[in-house]
């Protein structure tokens, strides 16, 4: 009788501790679970996060390409009209000559009122460089 209260006795004990040893891996299950859990959570968050951060870098792209183009614009208008300008210039030193050598009163009136409008030109075209170069500036 003794071997077999010894034998109950070792697998009542045996059954304790695999009472202990199955709470034990419940409780590992669980915290593996839990933390798949809060992994995969965590990874769906850094995802939408870097999706966000995908679309804000694609507007910030989109609106730099438009600010260069822009600029890009304006300094072309602002040579242009540099351009225009200098041209200006020599008609109006050309139509100072053509007043200076004019031998009639009809000669020097047609030469003075086209030297009157190349130089109102000319103020016009220093104007709108001016302009293009200040909001280039101001890009």
């Amino acid at each position: 009788m003794t071997s077999l209260a010894k034998l109950a006795q070792k697998l009542k004990q045996e059954k304790l501790d695999a009472s202990k040893q199955r709470r034990l891996q419940e409780k590992m299950l669980k915290e593996a679970v839990s933390l798949a859990r809060r992994s995969s959570s965590g990874l769906s968050s850094v995802e939408r996060r870097l999706e966000d951060s995908k679309g804000k870098l694609g507007e910030i792209n989109a609106e730099f390409s438009h600010v260069q183009a822009r600029k890009e614009s304006l300094e072309r208008l602002a040579s242009a009209a540099q351009e225009r300008l200098t041209q200006e210039i020599a008609a109006k030193d050309q139509a100072e000559i053509d007043l200076q050598n004019a031998e009639t009163d009809g000669a020097k009136q047609i030469a003075a009122e086209r030297l009157a409008q190349i130089i109102q030109k000319i103020q016009e075209l220093e104007e709108e460089s001016k302009q293009r170069q200040e909001a280039a500036e101001k890009l």
